[in-house]
């Protein structure tokens, strides 16, 4: 019977330590899969912030990028303007003198054609004086009445001017086709 009992007290302690062998192992394994739970859990919340830093970091890098281009665009787009308004406001500068050159030719021409005219009107009204004084002198050396010599002297007067218009006009009518057909007046 003590045999008995010792045993049973034997297989009760036995089985006591198996129990919290058991529970010792439970516990064990429970923490550990806690453990292994939370450290996966850190873990991935660790992997999860990584991975949003690293689109963060990539959005910047992506917005950086962009705005580096979207600036050196700005900038080519400022330097073409630049360049444009440069090459316009030179070339402003261009016809600016040119047309004074011209302006200046022109009034240059303009007063040489009125030298020019000024100078015909004088040669004229000195050839005129001198056909006068040649008139005159005829007529009073030939003795014919005045109304003749008048009427001769503005015959004659008409056809010197008719003569020096067609001289000085002629040409022109002649290159513009004149209006009344490049006819030379009698």
């Amino acid at each position: 019977r003590q045999r008995l009992e010792d045993e049973h007290l034997a297989v009760a302690e036995r089985q006591r330590q198996q129990e919290e062998f058991e529970k010792r192992v439970q516990d064990q394994t429970e923490r550990e899969l806690r453990e292994l739970r939370e450290r996966g859990a850190r873990e991935e919340k660790e992997r999860a912030q990584r991975e949003e830093k690293e689109r963060r970091d990539f959005e910047d890098r992506t917005r950086r990028r962009k705005e580096q281009q979207d600036e050196e665009q700005d900038r080519s787009r400022q330097l073409e303007e630049k360049r444009r308004e440069g090459r316009s406001e030179k070339e402003q500068l261009k016809w600016q003198s040119f047309e004074e050159e011209l302006e200046r030719q022109w009034s240059e021409q303009e007063v040489e054609d009125k030298r020019r005219v000024e100078a015909y009107a004088r040669e004229r009204r000195r050839q005129y004086d001198e056909w006068d004084r040649k008139l005159t002198s005829e007529r009073q050396r030939l003795g014919a009445s005045d109304a003749e010599f008048r009427n001769a002297a503005r015959v004659h007067k008409v056809r010197i001017a008719a003569h020096a218009d067609e001289f000085f006009y002629g040409p022109q009518r002649g290159a513009n086709g004149g209006a009344n057909g490049g006819a030379k007046p009698r």
